[in-house]
Parts: structure tokens; sequence; C-alpha cells
């Protein structure tokens, strides 16, 4: 169980699923079977827009190539996720 404000890490073995079961959480991928709850209620995920609402990020363990838009600024990599709440 998680508080607000607190980081959850996964570790393991390669090969182990520590990335896909971390990719299932935030909906990049589709779990065979997941229950989670946020405040006692069921959370249903299922893209990481979802999981971005419900303030559930993901830092890959790639970041140069599944995190950051490497040609941008850090502000502009820092604003994708909530990209509807910059825009003009």
């Amino acid at each position: 169980m998680l508080c607000k404000g607190e980081i959850l890490g996964i570790a393991g073995l390669v090969g182990a699923g520590r990335s896909e079961a971390a990719q299932a959480i935030f909906g990049v991928d589709q779990p065979i079977e997941a229950r989670m709850k946020l405040d006692d209620r069921p959370l249903q995920i299922g893209t990481p827009r979802d999981a971005i609402k419900h303030g559930i990020y993901l830092v890959p363990e790639d970041r140069r190539h599944a995190g950051l838009i490497t040609e941008i600024s850090i502000r502009e990599n820092v604003t994708l996720p909530a990209l509807d709440r910059h825009a003009l």
C-alpha cells in the first residue's frame, strides 16, 4: 500500500517481468489479470492517459529511447503528459 506522494520502485532480475509489470500498471501494456485500488475503490487503467489522470507516472528504464524526445527541450518534455493544460 502506498500513501500520497510515495514512489513505488520495482526491482528484479533481467527477464523477471519487472518492466512488463510497470508498463501494465501505467497502461502501456494490457495485463492478463490485475486488480488495483485507489482510495479503496477499484481502479481501471487502460491507457497511460488514464494512469496520469490518477497521478500514476512511469519512469522507464531506458529513458533516452522510451521516456524523452531528445530533439526538444526539458521544459517541453516535462509538459508532454499535460499538454492539453499547456497548449494555447
